[in-house]
């Protein structure tokens, strides 16, 4: 396993609060994040080094023809072209990790850029906002033979604009009322 951490990359289709079970009735509830990675940051080079680790050291002689095999099926493969996908609100032109954390692990951290963290979901963090990230990324040989991912917490970054929902508002768009901007019988 490699353990990284991710700076500056986009969350997309987040589940960090409430585990779902990856296959209705599988009993194996998880959490999801995926991660939108710019082509050429330095998050892409981090991911790509710990992604060829991680499978040099499980897959060892079979590394080249294993990846082979892995590389275009997005059910075995955490690490993949956006383009695949491209139909999805900001994969175009950029590259993904898909990763998932047990609900058997824990619930992840999920915090504020000062470290407090944020216990509920109430539109904080969201799809489309930036984030860093502590991510593990594996191979897994056997039968399920492909590369995985792990997250264990993520710190909010700053906002960006949201996937496939409305916008959120900061509260600039109203004025501020006083008293005497409503009557009492407004009240």
């Amino acid at each position: 396993m490699a353990f990284i951490i991710l700076k500056d990359v986009r969350l997309a289709f987040p589940r960090l609060y409430e585990p779902v079970e990856y296959a209705a009735g599988d009993g194996k509830p998880r959490y999801d994040a995926t991660f939108i990675v710019t082509p050429g940051s330095d998050a892409e080079k981090v991911i790509q080094k710990a992604y060829d680790e991680a499978a040099k050291v499980k897959f060892e002689k079979k590394c080249t023809s294993n990846l082979a095999m892995i590389k275009t099926n997005l059910q075995k493969n955490c690490w993949y072209d956006g383009n695949l996908k491209e139909d999805l609100d900001g994969y175009a032109g950029n590259m993904i990790l898909a990763t998932h954390r047990s609900k058997k692990d824990g619930a992840p951290k999920i915090m504020r850029r000062d470290k407090s963290l944020i216990v509920s979901d109430a539109g904080e963090i969201y799809s489309g906002c930036y984030v860093n990230a502590s991510v593990e990324i594996w191979a897994q040989t056997g039968e399920n033979m492909g590369m995985r991912a792990t997250f264990a917490g993520i710190q909010f970054l700053r906002g960006g604009d949201s996937f496939g929902g409305a916008r959120k508002s900061d509260g600039s768009e109203f004025e501020e009322l006083s008293a005497e901007t409503i009557g009492d019988d407004d009240l």
